[in-house]
């Protein structure tokens, strides 16, 4: 009995084992991509960088950032966790302040997001990147990062429209939605948002050694000279030049301040250029002549300082231009130019935030500058000033036509009608000039049946300029055929938005022909769209074209085509390691391997775990071996094949039987004798012990 309760319990444990094991490797399996949530102290920014020295410089600093970073980060929230409603980790870093709650810790976090670029208020969102996929920002990063952007400091929450916008395209002033650049002031959104977004994406190098900013609109050739590496299309971000100047001309807002504290209480880290935005310059300011002379009249709000409203600018001969200066204590500033010869100053001193009047004197360059002292310091800040020759005025060369009359068939004597009519002036520089009010036709009146040239002829102080067109002329009576002038979009298809991948839908599309007689026809059958799939994201321009035998006509539409939500990037397999044994440890020799009860986990570079059993191969299967044997489990994917092993007993091997002789022949006697008579033997010894018990029983009674 007691050995039966001990064989229950031994089968209980083992159960148990197997059920916790199997629930600690389905924690590990459902949690995957970022670990287990934590929060850390946030609100130590004044003692945070201690540790970096106040004289490094270019990639000195940058390296010592990254190693702080990598030391204090001690999770990434993840790309997913981020979320796209408020459950999401964007309610600690980017909430709007009008919906703020409290979690248990006393950290504010909020049941509505503020968007990144138009502070819109949302409880659903898009997550941008601010440092684009295209470019690196979703590639394997650093110590511990299994990617961008899984750290919360660089993707932001966007409203579709704004998400849409810029698309992938790099930070540069004065540019929309282009090839050449995106600016979201420009795009029609905040002005705060340049310099937040520079800040972010000076951060992001710290997560990722590989990635480079490039000085200008396009990813040059040759080598970063800040960190030695070469410049490509797949890590390289930009530009450099104007997320320095937005760095320098647009303040750390409180909703940066915000970001950073409740990043760093998710995930232990701060971005530095927000806590010191002269880092940027410190780090990138050598870069080429443009940064340095950005970083060199750059100035701090807690430090002294001569601040101009511009540090480059270009007059033309005989022509001025106007700068102001400030300085942090309203000190009075003094002005001088380097070369009066080109450019003079219209006063030598005036008061703090006064313009002076620069004044362009001949064609060449001169270095105007302000100065003025503060706490027995001088502080001076420069503009360097080009001079331009005067332009000489562009000329007309040739007039063009845009637009042909609507009117193109004409009954003999009738009079030329000119509606719709568009005429260019082209010039030898500049863009060309609507003449078309003054340009004269000849003839006027078509009394010539057939083909009839008419002249349009413009007259100005560069001379005459004629260009024709022709028209057709029929005898009186005879059948005038309508002639297509125009298409256009009458109602737009149904469908608007889409996703990257997604086909055209033309559903709900109507397009009308207009013709020169001022009447229309449905040609919707007969258009072609230039696009069949969308293949990115951002507002896309769908043209239509409808051919006849009268020519080729277009209109368009725009839709916007946004990103899917990204797909887990690949990452590394590391390791495996065995979370439960099989059942069966002890063999006898030459059995068979049994896996029965086996889990095995594979591990990854960022922080996936899955579970793999059915993936494993285990050697050896067949038990040839006494004593404890070694079981190897491998474990391949993607030409990647890691090891672990656990270990069974195997007894010995049993042994030989020795050979049976051959019994002597002995008839009917010999062997069954012997046998029979040692049964017999032991049938008579257990009787007596039957008769025996029999008899103790009863005296025990």
């Amino acid at each position: 009995m007691k050995m039966k309760k001990s064989l229950i319990a031994l089968t209980t444990s083992v159960l148990s084992l197997s059920i916790f094991g199997a629930a600690i490797l389905v924690k590990r399996v459902s949690d995957v991509y970022t670990p287990t949530f934590a929060t850390y102290e946030n609100g130590d920014a004044d003692t945070y960088y201690d540790d970096i020295d106040d004289s490094l410089e270019g990639n000195d600093l940058l390296v010592a950032l990254r190693t702080l970073n990598v030391k204090r980060r001690k999770s990434t929230v993840g790309y997913k966790q981020m979320g796209t409603t408020p459950s999401g980790q964007f309610k600690y870093t980017d909430y709007d302040p009008n919906y703020v709650q409290y979690d248990s810790n006393g950290q504010p976090y909020g049941t509505r997001i503020s968007s990144f670029y138009t502070y819109t208020s949302a409880t659903s969102w898009n997550r941008e990147h601010v440092w684009p996929n295209s470019h690196g920002g979703g590639s394997g990063g650093d110590a511990g990062s299994p990617y961008p952007d899984a750290d919360i400091h660089m993707p932001r929450p966007t409203i579709s429209s704004e998400n849409s916008s810029r698309g992938n395209s790099f930070f540069v002033e004065g540019m929309n939605h282009s090839s050449n650049g995106w600016d979201p002031y420009t795009a029609g959104y905040s002005k705060e948002s340049r310099g937040e977004a520079a800040r972010i994406t000076f951060y992001c190098p710290l997560v990722n050694s590989r990635l480079i900013l490039a000085p200008n609109n396009t990813t040059p050739s040759g080598k970063d000279p800040v960190t030695g590496q070469s410049y490509g299309s797949g890590h390289t971000m930009g530009n450099l030049e104007t997320m320095l100047k937005w760095t320098i001309d647009h303040a750390v807002t409180q909703r940066e301040k915000n970001r950073n504290e409740g990043a760093e209480y998710l995930q232990g880290n701060r971005n530095p250029f927000v806590d010191h935005p002269e880092y940027a310059c410190k780090i990138w300011g050598n870069v080429n002549a443009t940064t340095k002379s950005l970083c060199d009249n750059a100035q701090w709000d807690d430090k002294p300082y001569v601040k101009l409203d511009k540090t480059t600018a270009t007059v033309v001969e005989e022509q001025t231009t106007t700068l102001t200066a400030t300085s942090s204590d309203s000190s009075a500033i003094t002005w001088t130019s380097s070369n009066s010869s080109v450019a003079t100053v219209s006063a030598s001193s005036s008061s703090s935030g006064a313009a002076v009047t620069i004044a362009g004197v001949s064609i060449g360059t001169a270095t105007i500058t302000a100065k003025a002292t503060i706490e027995d310091v001088e502080y001076s800040k420069s503009c360097t000033v080009t001079v331009t020759a005067k332009p000489v005025p562009a000329k007309v060369t040739s007039i063009s036509i845009v637009n042909e009359p609507n009117k193109r068939q004409y009954v003999v004597g009738e009079q030329l009608d000119l509606t719709g009519l568009k005429v260019n002036a082209i010039y030898d520089k500049g863009e060309p000039v609507d003449v078309t009010s003054s340009v004269t036709a000849s003839p006027t009146t078509l009394n010539n049946v057939g083909t009839q040239k008419i002249t349009l002829t413009y007259t100005c102080s560069d001379g005459t300029f004629n260009d024709d067109f022709d028209v057709t002329v029929k005898e009186s009576g005879e059948e005038i055929i309508p002639v297509v002038e125009s298409i256009s979009i009458t109602e737009k298809p149904t469908k608007l938005e889409y996703e990257v991948g997604d086909e055209l839908d033309l559903f709900g599309l109507e397009v009308l022909a207009t013709l020169d007689d001022g009447t229309t026809k449905d040609v919707t059958e007969d258009v072609v769209a230039d696009v069949d799939v969308f293949e990115q994201a951002g507002e896309q321009e769908v043209t239509l074209t409808y051919t006849c035998s009268d020519g080729s006509f277009s209109d368009s539409y725009f839709v916007e085509v946004t990103d899917k939500e990204d797909p887990p990037e690949p990452a590394t397999l590391e390791r495996i390691r065995v979370i439960t044994t099989p059942t069966k440890l002890v063999y006898d020799y030459g059995a068979t391997l049994d896996l029965t009860g086996l889990q095995v986990a594979a591990y990854y570079s960022n922080n996936y775990v899955k579970d793999v059993t059915a993936g494993v191969v285990a050697s050896p299967t067949e038990l040839t071996t006494a004593g404890q044997v070694t079981i190897t489990l491998s474990y391949t994917e993607r030409e990647t094949t890691v090891e672990t092993s656990f270990y069974v007993q195997v007894a010995d091997p049993p042994e030989p039987e020795p050979p049976t002789p051959e019994p002597p022949s002995k008839g009917c006697m010999g062997d069954i004798v012997t046998t029979s008579v040692v049964l017999s033997a032991i049938a008579f010894v257990g009787i007596a012990f039957i008769i025996s018990a029999k008899i103790i029983r009863k005296k025990d009674k």
